[in-house]
């Protein structure tokens, strides 16, 4: 999607903010449908990050999906988005290879692959 503080489109997972009200879990499917058409039947809260402590108070929710199905949305994107997909066992390669990638999708692989038990 497009990234204005760095005047370029940026690579990053479904993200949004938790509307008042809402749930982390309710708020990650909505945003699934709203930003790559689908849901999940199966959600699962994995990890609580500090985007940067030094500077805000603003918590990533990393959040796994399965069992998707097509259900889409309206969303609040000024563009269509553009889905990129990858299989897992070709993550490594694509990261090294592609450029301005969000921090927090480094993150939330990382505690993925390394930190959770799958």
């Amino acid at each position: 999607e497009y990234a204005a503080a760095i005047n370029s489109y940026s690579l990053t997972f479904p993200k949004g903010k938790i509307d008042k009200g809402e749930k982390v879990l309710e708020a990650a499917n909505r945003e699934l449908q709203e930003e790559i058409g689908f849901k999940s039947k199966n959600l699962d809260l994995i990890h609580v990050l500090d985007l940067a402590p030094g500077y805000i108070d603003h918590k990533t929710h990393i959040v796994t999906a399965r069992q998707l199905i097509a259900s889409k949305l309206v969303g609040d994107e000024p563009e269509e988005l553009e889905i990129i997909k990858c299989p897992l066992s070709s993550i490594n390669d694509f990261l090294a290879n592609t450029e301005n990638i969000d921090s927090r999708v480094y993150s939330a692989l990382y505690v993925y692959f390394n930190i959770t038990k799958r």
